[in-house]
C-alpha cells in the first residue's frame, strides 16, 4: 500500500497529484492503463456474480468520467497516445477524451473495435491528433485469434487493436490487449481459489501471448528495425505466476520471444525500485505487475524512461466515490514509457 506523507491533510493531499516520475522526459509519452469498467449501462445480467456494488448507474459513469478525465489531464499529464482497456465502445471512449480536451487544448480521437467479452469490453486508442497521426488501425482476425480470444476460446475475452501511428515522421506499430483475468472463466466465479483459477486460465493466456507474438514475428521478420511495441494488461507478471511452469513458457516470456525471434524488451524489467514494481493488489493484499510495456530494439533505443504511476491500486476503493480526486479513478495504475522520437531522424 502507498503511505499517505506526513504534514498534510488528508483531504489536501486527494486534490494533489501523487504520480512520480524518474528519468528523462523524451518528447514523447505513450501510456497504458485498464481503465475498470468504462461502461454506459449495460444488460442486467452482464453484472458478476457475487457483486455487491452497480458500477453502472448514470450517477457512477459520470463520476467515472469525471475522475478519469481528471487523471488524464493531472496524472497521466495528457500523454500522446493511450492504450485502454475495458472500455465500452468508442462512444465513452470518444466522451472520455472531449472531456479532457475541453479544459486543455488537445485534440484526443478515440477509436477502438467489438470484441467477443460478455460485458462488451473492449481494448482502444486514445490519441492526441494534433501531436500525433494515426494511419490505419484494426483489430486481430482470423482462426487463431478466434480460439485464443473470440468465440471459440474456451472463454470469450478481448481480441487485441492494432495501431499504425505516425510520430515525429516515424512509423510505430501499437498492439493494444487485455488478456484472460487469473479470475478464470465467469462461470467459476467465487466457486475456485485464486490459485486454481490461475491455473485454468494459465493456458489461454499463453495461446493468446502465442497469437500476438506470431503477429509480431510478421512484422519484425519483414523489417527488423520496425518500431513495434506490444502494451496492455496482460493479467501476468514478467516472472510468470507460481502455479507457472519454469521453462520461460508463461505469457511475458512468450512475448519476449525464443530462441530465433526478434527479442522484445518489457520496459519495467528496465527498472531499478523493484519495489513499486505492481499495477494492481489484488484483494488489497497481493501486490501484482499485470500492465506491461514491451517494445522492439529499434524502439528501445528511442526509449528514455519508464514510470508507474501510482495513484489508484495503492489507495481505499471508496475513493471510487469521489469526484473531486484522481486516487481510484481505476483498480489499476498505468504504466508510462517515455521516448525520444526525434533522436531517430
Amino acid at each position: 500500500m502507498i503511505t499517505m506523507p506526513t504534514g498534510f491533510k488528508s483531504d489536501h493531499l486527494l486534490r494533489l497529484p501523487a504520480s512520480r516520475r524518474s528519468g528523462p522526459e523524451g518528447d514523447t509519452v505513450i501510456t497504458t492503463f485498464n481503465t475498470e469498467n468504462l461502461l454506459y449501462l449495460p444488460d442486467n445480467n452482464l453484472a458478476r456474480p457475487g457483486d455487491n456494488r452497480n458500477f453502472f448507474t448514470p450517477e457512477r459513469i459520470e463520476t467515472k468520467l469525471t475522475k478519469l478525465a481528471l487523471a488524464i489531464r493531472l496524472e497521466l499529464r495528457r500523454p500522446e497516445i493511450m492504450i485502454l482497456q475495458e472500455v465500452g465502445g468508442i462512444s465513452i471512449l470518444q466522451e472520455l477524451g472531449r472531456r479532457v480536451n475541453a479544459v486543455s487544448g488537445t485534440n484526443y480521437v478515440a477509436t477502438s473495435f467489438k470484441t467477443s467479452d460478455r460485458r462488451g469490453l473492449e481494448v482502444g486508442f486514445l490519441w492526441d491528433s494534433s501531436r500525433v497521426e494515426l494511419l490505419e488501425a484494426a483489430q486481430l482476425s482470423g482462426p487463431e485469434v478466434e480460439a485464443a480470444f473470440g468465440p471459440s476460446s474456451p472463454s470469450p475475452g478481448r481480441e487485441p487493436i492494432v495501431g499504425v501511428f505516425k510520430i515525429r515522421g516515424q512509423r510505430i506499430t501499437i498492439i493494444g490487449n487485455h488478456f484472460k483475468s487469473m479470475l478464470g472463466n465467469e462461470a467459476f466465479a467465487g466457486l475456485l481459489d485464486d490459485e486454481l483459477s490461475a491455473r485454468i486460465t494459465e493456458a489461454q493466456r499463453k495461446d493468446q501471448a502465442r497469437v500476438v507474438r506470431r503477429f509480431v514475428n510478421s512484422l519484425l521478420d519483414h523489417d527488423p528495425e520496425a518500431l513495434v511495441m506490444v502494451a496492455g494488461d496482460f493479467n501476468d507478471t514478467q516472472f510468470g505466476q507460481r502455479n507457472e511452469n519454469e521453462e520461460a513458457d508463461y505469457p511475458l516470456a512468450i512475448l519476449e520471444g525464443r530462441a530465433g525471434e526478434v527479442p522484445l524488451t518489457d520496459l519495467i524489467t528496465l527498472k531499478t525500485d523493484a519495489e513499486s514494481d505492481f499495477t494492481f493488489i489484488h484483494n488489497e493484499t497481493a501486490a501484482q505487475m499485470l500492465d506491461h510495456i514491451l517494445v522492439s530494439p529499434a524502439l528501445l533505443k528511442l526509449f528514455v524512461a519508464v514510470d508507474i504511476l501510482h495513484f489508484n491500486a495503492g489507495f481505499p476503493p471508496e475513493l471510487s466515490d469521489d469526484p473531486h480526486t484522481t486516487r481510484r479513478s481505476s483498480d489499476h495504475d498505468p504504466v508510462e514509457g517515455r521516448f525520444n522520437f526525434q533522436s531517430r531522424r
